[in-house]
C-alpha cells in the first residue's frame, strides 16, 4: 500500500515537472497523489481554528487585483486601437485637399452630435457612407 502511494507521488511529481499537470493552492501534489481533497476551514496537522488563509498567508482580495489587471489590459488595447485610428486618419487627411478635409471634419462633428439619435441599422450606415463619398467628390 505504501509503495503504491509512493509511486503515485512520483508519477504526479513528474507530471507537474513536465507541465502536463498543474497544481495550485490546496490542490497540491500530495492531495492529488493521496486522493484526499483538502476541506475548507481547517489545515491538517496544525490544530483547530487555523484556516488556509491564516496558515498560508494568501492575499484577501485576489479577485480585485485580477480585475484591475484585466482593466489595465483592456485600457492598453484601447490605447493601441486609438493610435491605429489616428495613424489612419492622418494618412487619409494627407491625401485630401484642405477643402475636402474641412468638409470631412464638419461631417464627423455633426455625426458625433447626432450619434445619440441615429439608428445603428445597416440602412442608416449605408446612407451615411454615400453622403460622405458624395461630399468628398465635391
Amino acid at each position: 500500500m505504501v509503495k503504491v502511494r509512493a509511486d503515485k507521488i512520483d508519477e504526479v511529481t513528474k507530471a507537474v515537472e513536465d507541465g502536463t499537470l498543474r497544481t495550485s493552492g490546496s490542490n497540491d501534489i500530495l492531495t492529488i497523489a493521496l486522493e484526499t481533497p483538502e476541506y475548507s476551514g481547517c489545515v491538517r496537522g496544525v490544530g483547530t481554528g487555523i484556516s488556509h488563509k491564516m496558515y498560508f498567508k494568501t492575499p484577501r482580495c485576489k479577485t480585485q487585483s485580477s480585475q484591475q489587471q484585466m482593466m489595465q489590459t483592456h485600457l492598453e488595447q484601447q490605447s493601441l486601437h486609438i493610435e491605429e485610428l489616428n495613424k489612419k486618419f492622418n494618412l487619409i487627411a494627407s491625401l485630401l485637399t484642405p477643402d475636402q478635409l474641412s468638409k470631412m471634419q464638419e461631417l464627423v462633428q455633426s455625426n458625433v452630435v447626432q450619434s445619440n439619435h441615429i439608428s445603428e441599422k445597416a440602412s442608416c450606415t449605408a446612407k451615411k457612407e454615400k453622403k460622405m463619398k458624395h461630399l468628398l467628390r465635391k
